[in-house]
């Protein structure tokens, strides 16, 4: 009987565990709306493994071809309009180019000029132009976004966009592709302290199977 209640007092502990937030989150985006003469399927995800800030990862998932290739000149995203372009930090691109070139809010375009845009009848909150000369930016990018002390959370992000261009095999593609999606997948990870316990809980019923058997 003793036993029987420590095993239903643990498995109370373990499922209260699982219950509370993970320390660190990712979310992935997939079900991406396309339009334009080529496509290629974007990997976005942002994670809030740092402090104070979140981390996103762009690439591109390579199907086709390991040549696969595009580059981008817009990133656009949902989280909120309190975004300011200092809450932007840490960029890192594929290529030469240091950062983003341009910055625009509660917009569908870049500069105002619709070959920068992603949709024409959704506008973003934020939107990351990525155009210098005859540079755009390569992939994988990432870079950081602000929390704002904490008062953002991974719920927040909305639905997020990508531009691309010279969609093709080894930087000789032509195409261009516009993708957004809305749809956010989460992967938390299971807290330490649960995997602990279980481990302890399985200690337990098999030290129990062995008494009885005594």
């Amino acid at each position: 009987m003793k036993t029987r209640n420590c095993v239903v007092a643990m498995t109370t502990v373990i499922t209260l565990l699982i219950s509370m937030p993970s320390s660190a989150a990712t979310i992935s985006y997939g079900d991406w709306s396309k339009s334009g003469s080529d496509t290629v399927i974007p990997s976005f995800t942002i994670n809030d493994n740092f402090d104070g800030k979140f981390q996103v990862n762009i690439n591109i998932d390579k199907v086709n071809s390991a040549n696969d290739f595009a580059v981008i000149t817009g990133i656009f995203f949902d989280l909120g309009s309190g975004i300011s372009e200092t809450d932007i930090t840490g960029e890192s691109l594929g290529n030469s180019l240091s950062g983003h070139t341009d910055f625009a809010t509660n917009t569908n375009k870049i500069k105002g000029v619709t070959a920068f845009q992603i949709n024409p009848s959704v506008s973003f909150d934020t939107v990351l132009g990525y155009k210098s000369g005859n540079k755009r930016a390569e992939v994988p990018i990432s870079f950081f976004v602000s929390d704002h002390n904490g008062a953002l959370t991974l719920n927040d992000w909305g639905k997020v966009g990508v531009r691309f261009q010279s969609v093709g095999v080894n930087d000789f593609g032509g195409g261009s592709d516009k993708e957004m999606s809305t749809q956010k997948n989460f992967v938390a990870p299971v807290p330490a302290a649960v995997w602990l316990f279980g481990s302890g809980l399985i200690g337990l019923v098999g030290a129990a199977k062995r008494r009885k058997k005594i």
